[in-house]
């Protein structure tokens, strides 16, 4: 899904969709007849509730819905946020329950779980313990049956629940389905309840992810005419006199599937004061009606505020949104969220989370099914900080990391880290005790190493890695006996066997010849171990060009390294590179302008001499924050207001001086990208470890810690990356900046 921009459409659409509650709670047409009311209540107004289960659905399954071989999304987070909005509510509705009388029929605590976990303790609260009970079922169902595999058995669960609600009239008469649906509403009044409704309309929201490319004419035609068919629908169930209920009908989740595929094509800046403004309303209305109900009979406005239904209904919706907007504002004055950021004071690199996430889902679609991603997140993840980075890939549903040291392995379990973690360097096997308290996985980086840990004495679970031809780590491919004997090592549990390619990333007929050299070797030695009848641990065997240029290798795991940062180089693969996203760009601020005249000299070593006069900007960025010294005297480039500025002279410690005669608009305050887009020009982590002679594994991995590091959150609006003086960022883009680390 593309995070650039918001979905302002369906940000919009939510505010009809709480004026739609309303109205199936106030019945504004009832005064103009019953026919225009039931038409506008009971069939359009339907449309509200499944549409919020859908743009749950929308946002909570979107990486799945793109990738479907990557694992759903935990729903934790979601149901722990709509459990306590219902818990509020639940406190809210305490006093107007008692005044009601509504609890005075329970008899048992059966009868206060079925209120609390299923029908609500308010007439319009079934929802949230719908749309939890939906999540947990559909995280569930995906998992085990993929997404065309839920949707079958969520329509089934509709179907049933159709029949109990619209359509009961047709299958009531039938003695054994009445008594199967009277059990049914003995733990439930109504099928709409949760089990027969959220669920589809969950997974309506991840099937408009999927179909986002339809047309916008196209889906707005098939909303307005699956909308006029549902009219239809209900107008012949309403004269036939089939609804027990009429929350339910066959065309609902199609109107529902266009209609959000017609919403998401409208984008632009998100808004979390309309979901917010539009979840108050849908708690609140009811509130209101009982205050508009009890003010109006004292005053004397019954006629007015309470039987003209238009009025009725105009009135609790101004009053609602009054109310809801109040304490929003209130809401963001008095919790205001995380402290904002300062600006960077010299340079600093901007982190995308978002990115990070495509980058999960895109890789996880690559590799065979069930296979799983171990992302290496040594050297600091590659200098992006390796606990905000493996926090964030955990919640992308990734349960498996690499590491390169014992250390590394400790300073992320200290700071929360989890999920399983393999060291895959050496570790000297007096730290065996390390390995286990810290709950690490070792490499086995030859037979010695196996038998040093195994002499411990401590129970370890280890990988083995296998040497088949990159000549590093790992027991030879050729050396059966010794690999054979690590499996029979009293206390190494094996978990997994792997081995490193060493020319993946290269298009030469004999290096593509070597990796499959290399593969043939690994598989050799797992056909050897299952002939001696070793049961074969998991597997791995592919890095991140392994991932895009042998995408068949069928193994446990994948190790991707560059890719999942994304950094690729389109010469290194076999075909044309998958959309994977940089997940960083570096900047630094300009702290002046200097005018230099023809003749002068510019930085350390006089290496600059000015030919004609010059204006020079001074970057607080130097070899100490990562900018390579090589790029010195024209070397490299930065870019400034989408051009591309030379650097001059040679790069300081802790300066650089770039060439902005060309650039009139450059001043003091200006930001400088070091490495990412500005304006319509580009300077990728490639170009510029090739200008510097290195690759970006290195250039990336020695971006200096000096380098402060923005994890970017949320959404940026479009005029955020318009930014370009330092001293607009605090406003502009930093006020959506969280630090993790």
């Amino acid at each position: 899904m593309n995070t650039k921009q918001g979905y302002s459409g369906i940000d919009r659409f939510r505010i009809v969709a709480a004026l739609l509650v309303v109205a199936v709670h106030t019945w504004p047409l009832v005064s103009l007849g019953v026919l225009p009311d039931f038409i506008f209540t009971r069939v359009i107004a339907r449309i509200g509730v499944p549409f919020f289960l859908a743009v749950s659905g929308f946002f909570l399954l979107a990486p799945y819905a793109e990738s479907p071989k990557a694992s759903p999304a935990p729903v934790g987070r979601f149901v722990r946020k709509t459990a306590i909005v219902y818990g509020l509510a639940i406190l809210l509705y305490i006093p107007v329950n008692i005044y009601a009388g509504h609890w005075d029929g329970l008899r048992s605590v059966g009868d206060v779980l079925k209120m609390v976990l299923v029908d609500g303790t308010m007439y319009h609260l079934w929802y949230l313990p719908a749309a939890i009970l939906g999540a947990v079922l559909v995280w569930l169902l995906l998992r085990y049956v993929g997404l065309k595999g839920a949707t079958i058995i969520a329509a089934a669960l509709y179907i049933i629940g159709l029949f109990g609600d619209s359509y009961f009239g047709f299958v009531g008469q039938v003695p054994w389905v009445n008594a199967a649906y009277q059990g049914i509403y003995t733990v439930s009044d109504f099928t709409r309840n949760g089990l027969f409704y959220a669920p589809i309309f969950l997974l309506v929201g991840a099937w408009a992810v999927r179909r986002q490319a339809l047309p916008r004419k196209t889906a707005f035609i098939g909303f307005g005419a699956a909308l006029v068919m549902m009219v239809a629908e209900g107008l012949v169930l309403f004269a036939a006199g089939t609804q027990r209920h009429d929350s339910m009908y066959i065309l609902l989740p199609v109107c529902i599937f266009f209609l959000m595929v017609w919403l998401a094509s409208f984008r632009g800046a998100s808004s979390k004061a309309l979901r917010d403004i539009s979840l108050v309303v849908y708690v609140i209305h009811p509130w209101v009606i009982v205050l508009l109900r009890g003010v109006a009979t004292p005053l004397g406005l019954d006629t007015l505020l309470v039987n003209n239904s238009v009025v009725h209904y105009l009135a609790v919706c101004i009053i609602s949104f009054a109310i809801a907007i109040v304490l929003v504002w209130l809401k963001g004055r008095l919790l205001p969220g995380k402290k904002r950021q300062a600006a960077p004071k010299r340079a600093w690199m901007e982190i995308d989370m978002a990115a990070l996430e495509h980058n999960t889902h895109l890789l996880q679609s690559l590799v065979p099914g069930g296979c799983r991603l171990m992302p290496a997140i040594k050297g600091n993840a590659y200098g992006f900080g390796a606990v905000p980075v493996a926090k964030a890939l955990y919640r992308f549903g990734v349960r498996d990391f690499c590491v390169a040291s014992l250390a590394e392995g400790i300073a992320l379990r200290k700071q929360g880290v989890k999920g399983n973690i393999l060291i895959l360097g050496y570790t000297h096997p007096d730290d065996a005790p390390l390995i286990k308290r810290h709950h690490l996985a070792q490499t086995v980086v030859d037979a010695a190493h196996g038998v040093a840990l195994a002499a411990k004495g401590i129970p370890l679970p280890v990988h083995i890695k296998v040497d088949t031809g990159m000549g590093r780590l790992g027991e030879r491919s050729d050396h059966p006996d010794a690999l054979i004997q690590l499996f029979t090592l009293k206390n190494l549990r094996v978990q997994g066997i792997f081995t490193q390619l060493s020319s993946c990333d290269s298009r030469r007929p004999e290096d593509v010849a070597y990796t499959r050299h290399q593969v043939a070797n690994f598989k050799a030695v797992l056909e050897g171990l299952g002939q001696r009848g070793i049961p074969l641990p998991q597997t791995h065997i592919q890095c991140s060009y392994g991932i895009l240029n042998y995408p068949e290798l069928a193994a446990d795991f994948a190790r991707p390294g560059l890719a999942i940062y994304g950094i690729v180089d389109e010469a290194c693969c076999f075909g044309p590179a998958p959309d994977l996203r940089p997940i960083f760009q570096v900047k630094a601020g300009v702290a002046l302008i200097k005018e230099v005249r023809q003749g002068e000299r510019v930085g350390y070593g006089s290496s600059c001499v000015a030919q004609r006069n010059m204006r020079i900007a001074v970057l607080t960025m130097g070899y100490a924050d990562g900018l390579a010294r090589s790029l010195s005297c024209g070397g490299g480039q930065v870019l400034l207001h989408g051009q591309r500025a030379p650097i001059v002279g040679n790069i300081c410690m802790d300066q650089a001086m770039v060439d902005v005669s060309d650039i009139p608009a450059a001043a003091a305050g200006d930001i400088a990208t070091i490495i990412g887009p500005s304006g319509g020009a580009e300077i990728s982590v490639t170009a510029f470890a090739k200008a510097a002679g290195s690759i970006p594994n290195e250039i990336v991995s020695r971006l200096g810690t000096r380098l402060e590091r923005a994890y970017i959150v949320n959404q940026l609006e479009n005029t955020a990356h318009a930014a370009h003086k330092v001293r607009a960022l605090p406003k502009a883009v930093y006020a959506r900046y969280q630090k993790l680390a």
